[in-house]
């Protein structure tokens, strides 16, 4: 697919621009063979209102770091608390909502989706146990 693509393109004498020409075909079919991913967000309780905030204090970041006045840091710092708190805030209803729905689905005797959900809330950082066997044969930790 890839050689035919190559040959309906015109041939140039420089180099540069042949590279140009293969380049630019395996980039088109790559795009049409494998196409983009569009991507996944881990963070479910991402809102619009916590993305403004965002912006708002990266705006009022970069006006301090050009112009270092005591009004142009007081306004991100004002900034950065704001998004702060909504950020926090949003979390807050989003881990609330998803608590009742679990006890929701615990009421209804849906154990196995229970437990599935319950899973998300679990700490899974803890360190890996290393067993071994000694010259008899017993394990030991």
């Amino acid at each position: 697919m890839v050689y035919e693509k190559l040959l309906q393109k015109i041939e140039q004498k420089e180099v540069n621009h042949e590279w140009k020409n293969i380049k630019i075909t395996i980039l088109e079919l790559a795009e049409e063979i494998i196409k983009t991913r569009e991507k996944h967000t881990c963070n479910k309780w991402w809102f619009e209102e916590c993305k403004e905030a965002i912006s708002k204090k990266h705006i009022a970041r970069n006006k301090c770091l050009q112009k270092r006045t005591r009004a142009n840091q007081e306004q991100y710092t004002q900034a950065r608390k704001e998004a702060n708190k909504i950020c926090k805030e949003k979390m807050k209803q989003w881990l609330n909502n998803r608590i009742k729905q679990i006890e929701e689905t615990h009421k209804q005797s849906e154990t196995r989706k229970f437990f599935k959900d319950i899973r998300i809330f679990q700490n899974n950082s803890s360190p890996p146990i290393f067993i071994f066997k000694d010259e008899n044969g017993t394990l030991k930790t």
